[in-house]
C-alpha cells in the first residue's frame, strides 16, 4: 500500500505542477493573443487609417498615393502592430525615421493621430488593460515628428531658389501662379 500510495501523490504532484504551469501560462497571455490575433489588429488599423484619411488635419498625409502603396503601407502597419505587441508578424518595412521623413508632421498632427487612435480603440470596446497598445506608439513621436527648425527653414528656401532661380518669396509667388508668370517675367 505504501507504494502504491506514493505513487499516487506522485501522479497528483506531477498533476497540480501541470496545471498549475498551463494557468500560469494562460494568464502570461501576449498582447498580440489579448486583443483578439491578426484579424483584429487588421480590422482597428483598417478603420485607424480609413479615419486618418477623412480627417481634415491628417489627410494630407495620404494625398498622391496609389491605391497600391496604400495597401502597402497598410499592410506595414499591421505587421508593425502585430510584431509589437508580440505576434508572430515579421515588420519589414523602413524605420519610422526614415519612413516619416520630410512628411512635414508636427506635433499637432502627432496629438490628433493619437487622439484618432484612441477613438478607434475605443469603437472597437479594446478593453482598458489592451489599450496599454497605444503606449507602444508614444515612443515612436521622437521619430515621426518633425523638429521645425532654422536649418530646415533654411532648406526649404535654397530649393525654392534652385527651383526657380528666385528668392524665396519670389520664387513661391512664382509657383503659385504658373508658368505665365514666370513668361510675363522673363519677357
Amino acid at each position: 500500500m505504501t507504494i502504491i500510495r506514493i505513487v499516487c501523490i506522485r501522479i497528483f504532484t506531477m498533476l497540480a505542477v501541470v496545471l498549475f504551469a498551463a494557468a500560469v501560462k494562460a494568464e502570461e497571455r501576449s498582447l498580440y493573443q489579448r486583443l483578439g490575433g491578426h484579424d483584429a489588429i487588421a480590422a482597428v488599423s483598417d478603420e485607424f487609417i480609413a479615419r486618418l484619411a477623412a480627417d481634415d488635419q491628417e489627410k494630407r498625409f495620404f494625398i498622391g498615393f496609389s491605391n497600391d502603396s496604400k495597401l502597402r503601407i497598410r499592410q506595414h502597419l499591421v505587421d508593425l502592430v502585430c510584431k509589437s505587441t508580440g505576434g508572430p508578424c515579421v515588420y519589414t518595412g523602413r524605420d519610422m525615421k526614415t519612413a516619416h521623413a520630410g512628411a512635414r508632421i508636427t506635433k499637432a498632427d502627432w496629438d490628433r493621430s493619437l487622439k484618432i487612435f484612441c477613438e478607434v480603440l475605443n469603437k472597437f470596446k479594446v478593453p482598458d488593460k489592451e489599450q496599454e497598445l497605444a503606449a507602444l506608439l508614444i515612443p515612436l513621436e521622437k521619430d515621426i515628428v518633425e523638429k521645425a527648425t532654422c536649418a530646415s527653414h533654411a532648406r526649404r528656401h535654397r530649393r525654392l531658389r534652385a527651383a526657380t532661380g528666385r528668392r524665396a518669396g519670389t520664387a513661391r509667388r512664382a509657383l503659385r501662379a504658373g508658368p505665365q508668370w514666370q513668361a510675363q517675367k522673363s519677357a
